[in-house]
């Protein structure tokens, strides 16, 4: 456990207890993968369908709140501490995707990282 806690304490933008938050929530559910890790945390997208338009709308919302706003505080961070990160974001926006949308872009991948340590 503690070797687990310490991987995903190395990502960039992730404290201690945040790391163990997710951890706990990973071994809880028994999380095997990183869509079903996305889609309990309510990451996962909306997707509008009309004959042959599909819309992305916006995340679902509908995992867990906590876990969720762990991985906004630890996204927030990220940007501000890490460099690399900062200029994916930073790609992302000057590409023309909308803040909000580089954000969610940013907390999938934190959830990617924090899935491949366990």
């Amino acid at each position: 456990m503690k070797e687990t806690v310490q991987k995903i304490e190395s990502i960039n933008g992730i404290g201690f207890l945040t790391a163990v938050n997710l951890f706990l929530f990973f071994e809880k559910k028994q999380v095997k993968n990183r869509k079903e890790a996305a889609a309990l945390i309510g990451l996962d997208p909306i997707i509008y369908e009309s004959g042959k338009k599909k819309i992305n709308k916006r995340i679902s919302k509908q995992g867990d709140a906590y876990i969720r706003n762990l991985i906004y505080m630890a996204g927030m961070c990220a940007i501000r501490t890490n460099d690399t990160i900062k200029e994916f974001f930073e790609r992302l926006v000057s590409n023309g995707k909308k803040k909000k949308s580089g954000f969610g872009c940013l907390y999938e991948e934190t959830v990617n990282y924090g899935i491949g340590a366990v």
